[in-house]
């Protein structure tokens, strides 16, 4: 459990009112392969071109120190206002006295534009479908520690909502040590709201088919958890320290789980197994889903450098515990060549009579769960031929309680014509007595399929 105690009001920072700030767009294009001549104590804006793009970026340099503080905007408020729209928007440009180093905050050029609109804009950094941005950022930065004698590996990114998913889609394709503080960012993409997929899109020149396309062939351009993932895997020096408000209705559900399931954390905050995420908790009723309010600012920034700052310590992973197991007997043990399995039973039981559907295993009716305790796969001794008595499940055992119609290939009464070579004997899903009629032509126990998804009933089933 990691929870983060706020500052007392005496020990708060002052800091910015603002937390974001639209400047004017230099008049002079810098080029990257070129010097950016960055004055020392001072808070510059410079318009850099990177390449495909031209990216606006403040750099604070009021607080020296050893290592680079680079901010990410969150989405941009929507209005008419031609000329604000078309100006750079900086992330805590102003706020070294909370960071207590130099400050690059870029602004996203797909922004910048005037959309004649109400609706808020969102980039997340992601360049065009055609062109993508992140290298470019990455280059940027790189190009920033060299002048003014940063250490490459001395980086940390930070951002809140959409400025912390793309401080996360960023800093985890960078090749050198990063530090990523990302409050309460929106980590699925499967999540996000219609409308910011709607504002992404739309920034990035493309349609939703586009959109779609990208997540699936390149899904590390717009999703934060596979971003960290590939990139730990890939072997970047990655760390992320994940600040999430309890109070935060679209997060705390939609997104946050995503975090803790992916890279093993407690749900009440923890360090990940691997060493290289954490996720702390806040409780701010009146923040709900916004900034970190600012008693929880410094409490964070100290967390997060204390934590990038230390070797990486990986640990066990974490005993999950299990709520429900199946029951040994109605799993049943291995036999004729299958396999019988506990599992979990994560759903809540319910209460009816349901259907379940299978070969060999029959259609079960009784009351059992969907979702059965275990699953039994059996393959049964061989193809029985003839047509006789036959089509009905014997008697299985299984997860329902009932009297179950069964469908099965193997001893039972049934329909059939004359005697018939029925398959061995195996254990499948479903306790009932089978209704058939003659004694099929049957083809072994086969691969049950048992009680399958059975709609409510008491115990649990889960066929196979």
């Amino acid at each position: 459990m990691l929870r983060l105690t706020p500052d007392s009001p005496e020990n708060i920072p002052r800091l910015p009112e603002g937390n974001t700030e639209i400047t004017r767009e230099p008049a002079d294009v810098l080029d990257i392969a070129g010097p950016l001549s960055i004055p020392d104590k001072a808070i510059t804006v410079l318009r850099v071109r990177t390449g495909h793009f031209t990216i606006n970026a403040s750099i604070n340099t009021l607080c020296k120190a050893d290592r680079l503080v680079v901010t990410f905007m969150g989405s941009r408020g929507g209005g008419r206002d031609s000329v604000a729209s078309l100006r750079p928007m900086f992330a805590r440009r102003q706020w070294d006295v909370l960071y207590r180093a130099p400050i690059l905050a870029i602004s996203d050029p797909q922004t910048q534009v005037d959309w004649d609109t109400t609706v808020p804009r969102e980039g997340l950094y992601m360049g065009t479908f055609e062109h993508d941005l992140v290298p470019e950022i990455l280059a940027l930065v790189n190009k920033v520690c060299d002048e003014i004698g940063v250490d490459r590996n001395r980086v940390v990114m930070a951002g809140a909502l959409s400025g912390g998913t793309s401080a996360l889609l960023v800093g985890s394709r960078r090749r050198e040590a990063t530090g990523v503080v990302a409050t309460c960012p929106y980590l699925r993409p499967d999540k996000y709201r219609e409308q910011m997929v709607a504002t992404v899109t739309r920034a990035m020149g493309g349609t939703a088919e586009d959109w779609q396309r990208m997540s699936d062939d390149q899904p590390w351009r717009n999703n934060p958890l596979t971003a960290m993932r590939d990139g730990i895997n890939e072997g970047n020096d990655l760390r992320v320290v994940v600040a999430q408000n309890v109070r935060d209705p679209i997060t705390i559900n939609r997104h946050f789980p995503g975090l803790w399931r992916r890279f093993d954390i407690d749900p009440e905050g923890g360090v990940s197994a691997n060493g290289r995420v954490t996720a702390a908790l806040f409780d701010a009723p009146g923040a709900g889903h916004g900034l970190e309010p600012p008693e929880f600012s410094r409490p964070l920034i100290e967390l997060a450098y204390a934590f990038f700052d230390k070797p990486v310590e990986a640990a066990p992973r974490r005993k999950k515990e299990k709520k429900f197991r199946a029951e040994d007997a109605d799993a049943g043990p291995e036999q004729d060549g299958g396999r019988a399995e506990s599992g979990l039973l994560p759903e809540a039981v319910a209460k009816g009579q349901g259907k379940g559907q299978g070969k060999n295993g029959g259609k079960v009716q009784g009351q059992g769960q969907a979702k059965g305790q275990g699953q039994v796969k059996k393959q049964g001794q061989g193809p029985g031929q003839g047509k006789g008595q036959g089509q009905a499940k014997g008697q299985g055992q299984g997860l329902g309680k009932g009297d179950g119609k069964g469908l099965g290939k193997g001893d039972g009464k049934g329909p059939g014509k004359g005697e018939g070579k029925a398959p061995g004997q195996g254990k499948f899903q479903g306790k009932g007595e089978g209704q058939g009629k003659g004694q099929g032509k049957g083809p072994g126990l086969g691969k049950p399929k048992g009680l399958g998804a059975a709609p409510p009933g008491e115990g649990e089933s889960a066929g196979v």
